[in-house]
């Protein structure tokens, strides 16, 4: 394995190595060693000249051949070429994009790209756009974002999908412009969905006013029947020809006959309008007749003069007036867009001059089962002396002995309403009352404001056999005020200063302190529930005659508790607990105290346990007895001495 060099060039098992040439000092090296190994050539920067053409695939090719193969991509009508290297091998990339104003878009105006298998992107997106999808023109002279709809671009050249459309007509029946619109649009057309251009617009709104009916104006028309030039469109019935083109009425007929122009204003020879005026004449000329009902409901009327009423017929341009008469007022009301008068009689609400009023009862005689309302009449004086004064006013209401049961009555200013109860065995009161109203002790809720501390309210005065008013122990006279809802009861407790304003019909609450109402039903008729303590689930149970509810004759009820008290099964305080067994045995111990020490004073006042039994079980209590008896005695003997220490 050895190796030849020559000069700069080196052979050896490696293959052969051409050292690159010294570059002159202070320049750089633009060519490295060419090496030819087994793997390949590296020929170091430089040239390999005098190539020969190739002719395989696998040859080298020459510059001429690669100029010869060069392909040129160059931009023709409507076509933009760009170009770009690749980022990868630097290879070029063309790309040739249609120049045309049409452009796809979404409904918002985003551009979308149709792929060469039909199927549409957004730009820069491969997903497929499933939307709807716009042909819009782009103008390139728009605001940025608006140049698919600023409405700038006019496409133009259009040709008419209407103008030559052949329908089939009637015979004799010449197709119109909207016969070749409706042919046009038909479901079987194949031009049904073609755009329209500026002059089917046009043909069409001139077909649609051609088609059209408006009664010929009577001044400003175009044509010389109706509305020609010799009127203005601002004549009146007097100027020059408003008389001869005015719509005339024809005498014979007994109508008038209206002529129409088509939507252009143009004369259309074919239907008329008629209106009939056969009847009018019996309509103005026939008026009104009016009379007034003299025997209605046992009623009089009469004229202004002494002749009975009579119906009597009212002339054109005649006025008829609607008086009222006294204690009525009558109100019009015009309605201007029904063309309706409506006059509308009442009593008034304030009724002067009446003698008297009678509402008949069910026998139809008055004073008896009906309403007697009696009015103020005096006495007759002597002429020339005025009459006294009448009497208070008053409404009744009687009973079939004519005497009255209900009456409302009216004295210096105050209203009374009377009513009078069933009689009563000879020698009792009556059960009869006087009603009004006045101010009186003020309401416990919704005071009323202002009022002096009282309250608005209805009051009765009960009244004996002879109807007059009650007295009381002092002779006064009774009145009695009608509670209200907003009246009820006051509640307080040792806190006196807070109380509990109840109103009637609401609910008190009397409740004990902790307890509640649990969820177990003890009564399924009332749906009553049992009473658990504070936990929730624990039955609360009581302890007969251990409180009394005394009271002390005025207003105040107090609950007392019994200073022996029975029944009591356990007193618990936190942890601490002293049973009471209401069947103490031999085993079983009649107090049980748990929780802690017992303590019989507080170390300087101490108590004794009196009356302890002799204990007999290892935990017991021992008496004193027993503990004397316990005492041991130690004695010196012989040769022992015994000593005490006290400590």
């Amino acid at each position: 394995a050895g190796s030849l060099t020559v000069g700069g060039t080196k052979v050896n098992n490696d293959g052969i190595t051409i050292k690159a040439p010294t570059p002159a000092a202070g320049t750089t090296p633009t060519t490295t060693d060419v090496k030819l190994t087994n793997t390949g050539l590296d020929n170091g920067g430089n040239k390999i000249t005098n190539v020969a053409e190739g002719t395989n695939n696998t040859d080298a090719v020459n510059v001429k051949q690669l100029k010869e193969n060069r392909t040129e991509v160059k931009a023709g009508d409507n076509v933009v070429v760009t170009s770009a290297a690749d980022a990868t091998d630097n290879h070029t990339i063309y790309t040739v994009n249609a120049v045309t104003p049409a452009v796809y878009t979404t409904p918002d105006g985003e551009k979308l790209t149709k792929d060469k298998d039909g199927k549409f992107h957004k730009v820069g997106e491969t997903a497929e756009y499933t939307g709807d999808i716009i042909t819009s023109f782009e103008n390139p002279k728009a605001a940025a974002g608006q140049t698919t709809k600023d409405g700038g671009m006019i496409v133009n050249n259009i040709g008419s999908a209407i103008k030559n459309q052949t329908p089939t007509m009637p015979a004799g029946q010449t197709a119109t412009y909207l016969d070749k619109l409706k042919a046009a649009a038909d479901a079987g057309s194949n031009v049904k969905n073609a755009a329209v251009n500026v002059s089917d617009l046009h043909n069409t709104a001139e077909a649609l006013k051609a088609s059209e009916l408006h009664i010929a104006p009577t001044a400003g028309g175009k044509d010389a029947d109706k509305g020609g030039v010799g009127v203005t469109p601002s004549a009146t019935a007097t100027a020059a020809g408003a008389a001869t083109q005015a719509y005339k009425y024809n005498a014979t007929t007994k109508q008038v006959e209206l002529t129409f122009n088509d939507g252009n204003g143009k004369a259309v020879t074919g239907p008329k309008a008629v209106i009939d005026l056969s009847d009018l004449a019996n309509q103005i000329t026939s008026g009104y007749t009016f009379s007034a009902n003299a025997t209605a409901n046992g009623g009089t009327v009469a004229n202004d003069t002494t002749a009975p009423a009579v119906a009597t017929a009212v002339e054109n341009g005649g006025t008829v007036n609607f008086a009222a008469g006294k204690n009525l007022t009558v109100k019009q009301d015009i309605d201007a867009t029904n063309k309706t008068h409506t006059y509308t009689y009442s009593l008034d609400k304030d009724l002067t001059n009446l003698d008297k009023v009678v509402v008949n009862g069910k026998d139809g005689i008055a004073g008896k089962d009906g309403v007697t309302i009696v009015g103020p009449q005096g006495a007759t004086g002597a002429p020339g002396i005025p009459g006294t004064n009448g009497i208070d006013g008053k409404v009744g209401i009687s009973g079939k002995d004519g005497k009255d049961a209900v009456s409302i009555a009216g004295k210096d200013g105050v209203g009374t309403i009377g009513l009078t109860g069933p009689q009563g065995p000879a020698g009792t009161n009556g059960k009869s009352v006087d009603i009004s109203t006045e101010n009186g002790k003020q309401t416990l809720v919704k005071p009323e404001k202002n009022n002096g501390d009282q309250s608005e309210r209805i009051v009765y005065v009960p009244k004996d056999k002879d109807g007059n008013p009650l007295k009381d122990d002092a002779g006064n006279t009774i009145k009695r005020e009608v509670a209200t809802m907003d009246d009820g009861l006051k509640f307080t407790g040792n806190n006196t200063t807070i109380e509990n304003k109840q109103k009637l019909g609401s609910l008190v609450k009397v409740q004990g302190e902790g307890t509640k109402e649990g969820t177990t039903v003890i009564n399924t008729a009332t749906g009553e529930k049992e009473i658990v303590l504070s936990d929730g689930t624990t039955k609360f149970e009581s302890a007969k005659d251990n409180i009394a509810v005394v009271a002390d004759g005025t207003d105040t009820l107090t609950v007392k508790l019994n200073k022996n008290l029975t029944g009591i099964n356990k007193i618990s305080n936190g942890n601490s607990s002293i049973t009471l067994n209401d069947a103490p045995s031999a085993t079983t111990p009649a107090v049980t105290i748990k929780g802690g020490n017992l303590s019989m004073g507080d170390g300087t006042t101490n108590n004794k346990i009196v009356n302890v039994a002799p204990g007999t079980e290892d935990t017991d209590a021992v008496n004193y007895k027993q503990l004397k008896a316990a005492k041991t005695v130690v004695e010196a003997g012989k040769n022992v001495v015994v000593t005490s220490d006290t400590t």
